[in-house]
């Protein structure tokens, strides 16, 4: 009874999404985890609470790497009057093989701007942004990393996305 159970509930999971989908209320799957289109979000980032979570693996030994991400609040640039950004990190206990960081910066529930991918080879960290031209609104931030831990390490890889916090900005 508990495998019909569930898969019932997946069932009527997946079938939500696809009405969601096909109403225009959420938008399709991106291709890619890094995708680079704009769009709007279903539910907004101000009514969600998603922090992105540390990945931690074990090694030889009693050896563990933690590794904890931040996503900064968005703000005024320093050096591009005019524009607001959001940096986000990832910063590991110990040297990783790579970490791959992507940010997204969201204003009024729409995503404006999206960061290139940027891969870091043996590194203790990482860091990434997205900036657009600055226009009153609500601002929010949006990373998502992966982490490919040394060999011997287990487990070999792992990820985690997640909101920053909503900031309003009045611009000059």
């Amino acid at each position: 009874m508990k495998n019909l159970f569930t898969s019932t509930s997946r069932a009527a999971g997946t079938l939500a999404v696809i009405v969601l989908v096909a109403a225009g209320i959420a938008p399709a799957a991106e291709a890619s985890v890094f995708s680079t289109s704009p769009g709007t979000i279903a539910a907004g980032p101000d009514e969600v609470e998603n922090r992105p979570s540390p990945v931690s693996a074990r090694g030889p030994g009693d050896a563990v790497i933690t590794c904890t991400p931040k996503v900064h609040h968005p703000h005024h640039s320093t050096h591009r009057p005019g524009r607001v950004n959001v940096v986000v990190e990832v910063r590991c206990t110990a040297q990783v093989a790579r970490i791959r960081i992507r940010a997204r910066l969201y204003r009024d529930r729409t995503r404006v701007s999206v960061s290139d991918e940027r891969n870091v080879h043996n590194t203790w960290g990482a860091q990434n942004n997205a900036a657009t031209d600055c226009r009153d609104g609500k601002y929010k931030g949006w990373m998502r990393f992966i982490v490919d831990f040394p060999v011997r390490f287990r487990p070999d890889s792992g990820e985690s996305s997640g909101m920053g916090r909503l900031v309003r900005i009045v611009c000059p």
